[in-house]
Formats: C-alpha cells, sequence, structure tokens
C-alpha cells in the first residue's frame, strides 16, 4: 500500500498538484516534513498507524489477514483491494479537485469539506 500510494501521489505531482495539497488531504498539513520524506524516499514508508488513519478518512479500515508463504493470492482479497484503489484515486482525486475550488475557505474548513465529500463519494460507489 506503500507504494502504491506513492506512485499514485507522484502521478498528481506530475499532473500539477503540490505535496502540500496531498500531504492536507491524506495527513493534515502539519505532517507535510514526514510526507515528504515519505515521497522523497522509496526506503521510507508509512506504519500501520498512519495508514490507518488515511483510510478513515476514505471510509475505510485497516485489516491485518495473515496469509501463506508460497500461496497464491486469494481473489476475494484482491478484490477488495484493487476495489480500495479505484475509490481512494476517485477520492483523492475529487479532493484535489475541490480544493482548488475552495482556496479562499479555511485549511480546517477544506480538510472538513473535502472529507464529507469523500464519504459521500464513496458512499455513492459502493451503492
Amino acid at each position: 500500500m506503500n507504494a502504491e500510494l506513492r506512485d499514485f501521489c507522484k502521478k498528481m505531482i506530475d499532473d500539477g498538484y503540490n505535496k502540500s495539497q496531498l500531504c492536507s488531504l491524506l495527513l493534515g498539513q502539519q505532517k507535510l516534513p514526514m510526507f515528504t520524506q515519505f515521497m522523497d524516499s522509496d526506503k521510507r514508508n508509512f506504519g500501520i498507524g498512519v495508514l490507518s488513519n488515511i483510510f478513515e478518512i476514505f471510509g475505510y479500515e485497516l485489516s491485518i489477514v495473515p496469509v501463506l508463504k508460497d500461496s497464491d493470492e486469494d481473489p476475494k482479497i484482491t478484490e477488495l483491494k484493487n476495489r480500495f484503489v479505484e475509490n481512494y484515486h476517485i477520492m483523492l482525486t475529487e479532493g484535489l479537485s475541490n480544493q482548488e475550488k475552495n482556496k479562499v475557505i479555511k485549511d480546517g474548513q477544506v480538510q472538513q469539506a473535502i472529507t464529507d465529500i469523500a464519504v459521500q463519494l464513496f458512499q455513492k460507489i459502493i451503492k
């Protein structure tokens, strides 16, 4: 998940968004140094606590599932992971787009508005 998140954030940066915008959506603006280190080094990863917080923003819960080392990946797990990746891509992109539109609103209000929109979008997706 760390590699997926890093790759998607790099894609969003290539599309014209900045680290500060992404960080404010995922972690909060005060965590920009941690986010910058994460983006600048493939060896730097978020731990379970940080990932859990990010997942929660998108209406998900992090669950750890043990799997056999030598077995093929379970299709249900793959499906759930792929659905999450698709949903968070949509919600993060939508959040960034809305952030651009709402620059006048204070940071705390933007964060709450984006979270509300992400939750509403997620609810529409799963219906």
